[in-house]
């Protein structure tokens, strides 16, 4: 599902370095939202007129549901990717398909359970 949604918002065109599909233990299968940090409130706002109240391109191929079901966009309560990505490792188990996917500062995707090791490990040494 993540990557399917790569394919149709590329981080390079919509400026986001953090795209995470949960997965719901409980239903045994993935939410029907995604969670999405922006590199700036400009890109989160464009990214906001282009796709709220918008079908979801490919709904019925994507398992989404179907094209008669629109997006809803809304600002989380969790801003940034270093804070997601420490929060949603608290939640992700290790080694898990449905793991974030996150991109470093210059675009490149990196591996999610390797950059929350170096957040811990920045943070354990006075960084930022």
């Amino acid at each position: 599902m993540q990557q399917r949604l790569l394919d149709v918002w590329p981080p390079e065109v919509y400026q986001y370095n953090f795209l995470h599909v949960p997965y719901t233990k409980r239903q045994h299968r993935l939410t029907n939202y995604a969670i999405m940090c922006f590199k700036s409130a400009s890109a989160a706002q464009a990214f906001f007129f282009s796709w709220d109240k918008q079908p979801f391109p490919s709904a019925q191929t994507a398992g989404v549901g179907t094209r008669r079901d629109t997006m809803q966009i809304s600002v989380a309560a969790l801003h940034g990717r270093d804070h997601n990505v420490l929060h949603a490792r608290r939640l992700v188990p290790s080694e898990t398909p449905h793991a974030p996917i996150v991109f470093d500062d210059h675009g490149s995707r990196v591996d999610f359970y390797s950059y929350h090791d170096r957040l811990l490990s920045t943070a354990g040494h006075g960084g930022s």
